[in-house]
């Protein structure tokens, strides 16, 4: 009898504790903290640098440097500044993650300190969205799982659009996943993907943009983006919704000789027509002519829904 009610007591005080940690975990950090695994920190700056330790690089790139490392025994990520000629992209991609830290967007990687040429955020072990596939993979996931990423990525188009704002960091289908990181989060937005990037997002607000001073070649991108289309005038968000059709299709389709394995992934006939109606209109010559975002999701909401 005793060992029973033993049991039953470090029944409850399990159940407790699990309520009490994941209630501290789903609890929103006050204004100037930010949240890591296990507790609320304000913000990072040069003083808490000391504390850091680096684990490993993980990217070089052309505007920065991205290391991983250890601060107060959990890992994240230091991005730094490779030379002063690049400060002007560094440090765009500096205001509009403040920009959107203040709103507390879900669809952007949190900015989590500073200090002098180098930026914090946190660190999403999965890595960016080129190691989708192998893990989609791995999961065995069917056509409604990868279809969720669909969605994902192009409701953060959506909201660059909404704000005026084209990707730029999109020449080829590499190049735009590896602006994605795929999260683990289990919050209650169950974000799958967040954007990682934001130093080459130009405004629409003042009329028609250029992605960089190079001309732009390939099928990849937009016609109206290829030169020498874009050599007098040039373009809009719609750039950004002709690539949606091959994000997509990366994501959906493992192997692109595999016919057989749409069925694999449990798609239907009929879902497979309408997923390629909706990306013919995406790869409309005519960028006027080619959705909107917001419409693409609906749409896509819409073929998901048929699987239920």
């Amino acid at each position: 009898m005793a060992l029973k009610f033993f049991t039953f007591s470090c029944l409850v005080i399990l159940i407790i504790l699990f309520y009490v940690v994941n209630f501290q975990f789903k609890t929103k950090c006050s204004t100037g903290q930010f949240r890591l695994y296990n507790g609320c920190y304000s913000y990072l700056d040069c003083n808490d640098v000391k504390q850091m330790n680096p684990i490993r690089i993980l990217a070089r790139g052309t505007v920065k440097n991205v290391w991983l490392v250890e601060w107060n025994h959990q890992p994240l990520v230091m991005s730094t500044l490779t030379m002063s000629v690049y400060k002007e992209d560094f440090q765009a991609n500096v205001e509009n993650l403040l920009r959107f830290r203040m709103n507390k967007n879900p669809f952007i990687i949190e900015l989590i300190g500073n200090c002098g040429q180098s930026i914090f955020t946190p660190y999403y072990p999965l890595g960016d969205m080129n190691n989708l596939r192998r893990i989609l993979a791995i999961r065995k996931s069917n056509f409604n799982n990868r279809l969720l990423y669909c969605i994902e990525y192009v409701k953060i188009l959506q909201f660059l659009h909404q704000n005026s704002m084209v990707m730029c960091d999109s020449n080829d289908l590499t190049k735009t996943l590896s602006q994605y990181l795929i999260t683990d989060d289990d919050d209650d937005d169950d974000r799958l993907i967040i954007m990682n990037d934001l130093d080459a997002l130009p405004n629409t607000n003042h009329g028609p943009i250029k992605c960089g001073h190079r001309p732009i070649v390939g099928d990849f991108v937009a016609p109206e983006q290829r030169y020498p289309n874009t050599y007098d005038d040039g373009y809009d968000h719609k750039t950004d919704i002709w690539k949606v059709p091959d994000v997509c299709h990366w994501i959906i389709k493992d192997d692109d000789d595999d016919d057989d394995q749409l069925r694999k992934l449990k798609i239907t006939l009929f879902q497979q027509r309408l997923l390629d109606w909706i990306h013919q209109k995406c790869k409309s010559p005519k960028s006027i002519e080619r959705p909107e975002a917001m419409e693409i999701v609906k749409f896509y909401k819409f073929i998901l829904s048929l699987s239920k």
